[in-house]
């Protein structure tokens, strides 16, 4: 219902009860509602980081090896391993970074 049909939580828990009320209450619904921000948090990093390494492989393909490792990320502790790599590789390759910017 958050996803599919974009309903917030309070019109959830107040008007659709009926449809979880078997399974799930109000406190399950606003922790679904919790981690489903949570995983919408992962899933920007991830495409960031994605992006990012994108540009790299452009410079050099064997980079490509770090963005094949990122699909085997599955939580933000696991992202956060990438923040070391991406800020040597931004030093790295910070001439080839700027002029693909302009």
């Amino acid at each position: 219902m958050i996803r599919c049909k974009t309903l917030d939580v309070p019109m959830i828990v107040k008007y659709r009860k009926y449809e979880y009320a078997e399974d799930l209450d109000e406190e399950a619904v606003w922790h679904i509602f919790a981690m489903d921000q949570e995983f919408g948090k992962f899933l920007r990093h991830k495409a960031q980081i994605r992006e990012f390494l994108t540009r790299v492989v452009k410079f050099d393909p064997r980079m490509k090896i770090y963005d094949d490792e990122l699909n085997y990320a599955k939580n933000q502790s696991e992202l956060a391993n990438f923040t070391a790599l991406i800020r040597y590789l931004r030093s790295f390759f910070h001439e080839e970074l700027l002029q693909e910017d302009v």
